[in-house]
């Protein structure tokens, strides 16, 4: 059986585990949109992640199976909603 994998990328910092990914793209708008759901305690080297990211920087978001990940999804953060679990778009 195959196992999902992701890596989001947001500057230098690296994450594999996430809760959620909602990736939407539309011709009505010209744009794709991301909202990455965090698990509830996730922290980067004993820092908060809402310490970590700032509004307008670039993401990447790699989604696949066994770590064979192609590239879904490349923006910049828009909002961080600092509730729990924390959510970027």
């Amino acid at each position: 059986m195959k196992a999902i994998t992701c890596e989001i990328n947001i500057n230098d910092l690296i994450y594999n585990g996430v809760v959620n990914v909602e990736i939407e793209s539309s011709y009505e708008t010209l744009t794709d949109t991301c909202k990455i759901t965090f698990p509830r305690k996730v922290k980067f080297e004993s820092s908060k992640i809402t310490d970590l990211i700032k509004r307008g920087q670039k993401v990447l978001v790699n989604l696949g199976y066994d770590d064979v990940n192609e590239l879904a999804f490349s923006g910049y953060i828009k909002k961080i909603k600092a509730t729990i679990p924390v959510e970027i778009e």
